[in-house]
This record gives C-alpha cells, sequence and structure tokens, in this order.
C-alpha cells in the first residue's frame, strides 16, 4: 500500500512520536510511506530565528528527505501558520512533489491538515487522534476532519470516546502507543540510581510534583530531560536539568536510572494521553511513578506507583525506589512493540478497505 502520514510534528533528533514509529515500521513491512507534517511559515522564520536551526526547518528550506528505511519525511514551507487557511497551498505542493497524490490511505492526526485530504481524492482516510480537543482552533479542526474520515484509529479509549457519536457511527478502533523494545532493552553500564523524565514540560506538565519528589527523596537526582520552556520555577537541588538529548543516547539514560516520573498535572488534556514514556520506562525495566489517570490506571500495576495527591509522592517514590521486578516490566513492554501495532494497523486498514470497495468484479 500507499500511505501518507499528516502529523503534527516533524520527525527529529530529540522527539519521536507515533507517527513517526508508525510510519518506520510500515516501511520495514514493505509499504510505501510518507510522512507530512504541519507547515513551517516563513513569518516564523522571520521572526523567530532560533526556528531555523531546527530539523523542521531544514526539512521545510531544503525539501523532502527519504530515511535509511524508504520513509518520505516532508515539511511545508508556507507564508502564514498552519491555522491560516491559506497555507493548505503549500500542503497541496508538497504532496504534489513527493508524488502521494495517488496514496491509498491517509492517516492525518494534525486536525489543521484536513486540507491534506482533498488532494488525495481516492484515499481511504483515518483520524488518529493523539489529545483530547475540547476548545480552540484544533477542536473545530477536528470537527470538520471527522465529515470527511472514513474511520477512527485513536490511541486510548477516552480519546475515542471524546468523538462522541461522530466517531461511534464509524469503523473504530483503540491503537496505543508503542515502543521500540529492541532499542530500548538495554542493560546500564553502571549501577542504577535515581529518578528520571524525558518528555515535554509544558502545560501539561506539574512542577509542583517534581517539588514533592524531589523533596521525599533529598539523596536522590531526579534527571529532568526534554527542551525547557521558558519560565521554570526554582527547584530543589536535587533536581538536574538536563536539557534536550538526541533520541539515540534515551536508552542508557533510562537504563543508568532506577524509577521513570510521569508528573502529568491535573489538565483534562491528561487524562486520555497514552503516553509513550510509560512504554520506554517498562522497556528500559523503570518502576515508575506518576499520576493516577484513566489510562495509567488500565494498566498493570506491579512496579507502577500511581497518586492522585500530591501529599501520596513521597510514599510513591520510596515505594518505587526500594525495588520492583525488572523482568516483569520488560516482559509488559515486549508485548508493546511498535512492529505489532503496525501489523495490527495494517490489518484494520487493509479490511476497511476492502469493505469500502465492496465485492470484487469477476
Amino acid at each position: 500500500m500507499k500511505l501518507l502520514f499528516a502529523s503534527h510534528t516533524a520527525e527529529a533528533e530529540v522527539f519521536r512520536v507515533g507517527s513517526h514509529h508508525l510510519a518506520r515500521e510500515l516501511s520495514v513491512l514493505g509499504h510505501e510511506v510518507a510522512h507530512v507534517s504541519t507547515p513551517m511559515s516563513i513569518l516564523s522564520l522571520a521572526t523567530r530565528p532560533h526556528y531555523s536551526q531546527s530539523t523542521r526547518a531544514r526539512l521545510a528550506l531544503r525539501g523532502p528527505r527519504t530515511d535509511a528505511v524508504g520513509t518520505v519525511h516532508a515539511v511545508p514551507l508556507s507564508l502564514f501558520p498552519a491555522r491560516v487557511p491559506d497555507s493548505g497551498r503549500s500542503v497541496r505542493r508538497q504532496i504534489i512533489e513527493i508524488g502521494y497524490t495517488d496514496a491509498d490511505c491517509i492517516i492525518i492526526d494534525q486536525p489543521l491538515l484536513r486540507s491534506a485530504l482533498s488532494y488525495v481524492p481516492n484515499a481511504t482516510v483515518i483520524y488518529r487522534p493523539t489529545d483530547v480537543h475540547i476548545d480552540g482552533p484544533l477542536s473545530r479542526a477536528e470537527a470538520k476532519v471527522m465529515h470527511k474520515v472514513h474511520a477512527v484509529v485513536a490511541t486510548s479509549r477516552h480519546v475515542l470516546e471524546s468523538l462522541g457519536q461522530a466517531a461511534a457511527n464509524l469503523p473504530n478502533m483503540v491503537l496505543e502507543n508503542g515502543v521500540e523494545y529492541g532499542r530500548f532493552a538495554v542493560e546500564p553500564r553502571s549501577e542504577r540510581r535515581g529518578l528520571i523524565y524525558v518528555g515535554a514540560m509544558d502545560h501539561r506538565f506539574d512542577w509542583e510534583a517534581i517539588v514533592c519528589m524531589a523533596e521525599a527523596g533529598t539523596h536522590t537526582t531526579i534527571s529532568l530531560i526534554g527542551p525547557l520552556p521558558a519560565y521554570v520555577p526554582t527547584l530543589p537541588v536535587n533536581v538536574r536539568l538536563v536539557g534536550a538529548v538526541a533520541y539515540d543516547l534515551l536508552p542508557q539514560m533510562l537504563a543508568s536510572a532506577r524509577v521513570g516520573l510521569l508528573p502529568f498535572n491535573s489538565s483534562s488534556v491528561n487524562t486520555g494521553r497514552s503516553p509513550m514514556k510509560y512504554y520506554e520506562y517498562r522497556a528500559a525495566g523503570l518502576a515508575i511513578v506518576g499520576r493516577a489517570t484513566r489510562e495509567l490506571l488500565a494498566r498493570p500495576q506491579e512496579g507502577v506507583w500511581l497518586y492522585n495527591q500530591h501529599n501520596e509522592i513521597g510514599g510513591a517514590v520510596h515505594a518505587a525506589l526500594a525495588g520492583h521486578s525488572i523482568a516483569v516490566a520488560r516482559a509488559e513492554a515486549a508485548e508493546l512493540d511498535w512492529r505489532k501495532r503496525a501489523m495490527g494497523l495494517v490489518a484494520f486498514i487493509e479490511k476497511l478497505r476492502a469493505q469500502r470497495e465492496g465485492p470484487s468484479k469477476s
């Protein structure tokens, strides 16, 4: 099959999201795959010079690239940001340039790229929501996307249910995020020590929880890995701000720690998240401490300590540091490998296409 991802995030040295992993595995399975992400605006490049150094900007300025497994990665270059309708022209140009106007299937997780659906008229269209959009531009764009898709593949049950009857009336499935098990199930080079967090530190992140964790384990280092936001509160001395780290370095960094952290705040956005770091922590053999969300509570709890209130964090940290079974954590993660996720998606797409095409003509 010829598959086109219309995604919110370009593949970079630091971040990997679900669409990147699925695109890679689908390519390995022998499909033709392209990954087009949110346009980079010339206005952003002009007003924020540091953007020009990002991988996303390089893709936009230099054009598409094909990676080692054959996936085509592209970022449209537009005059205006993606929320401006005129940016659709840049998406059209990009799809034509990479030769995907005849794609068999479009998998869209960025509602702002809905114009892409018009440029591949014969494709089966799947919406792959990864978050709950309650209001704002993304919510309005999502509502319009739902009128154009043939099926929904959500990353969690809560995300699927948030779409209401519109999703219930379509073929749908829940396909949670996964893990590159072989990459993250590595042995540490030294004794495991400390707590670690890897990911975004944005509006979904709970800084107060980090302070509580640091105070609970005053002799234990907490390493926070990811791009640092403009504002970082004053933190205890045992909190280490590492900053962004290349994806290839993460497995050994995780293997060197004892506990992986999921410090979600109370934002409704976190309710239905299927966090990839959960799976990567498990593959690395880490215990986990995090906020109790609907999705995390639904998972196996051995080696996982969840809290509802900040005053429960200290006990969770001490219990996690006391020990757990690395073998159990890895056994769980082995069943969540991205290759298996991709094969499940292929089966769903093939069944959907067969239903749309109807009985073969003899």
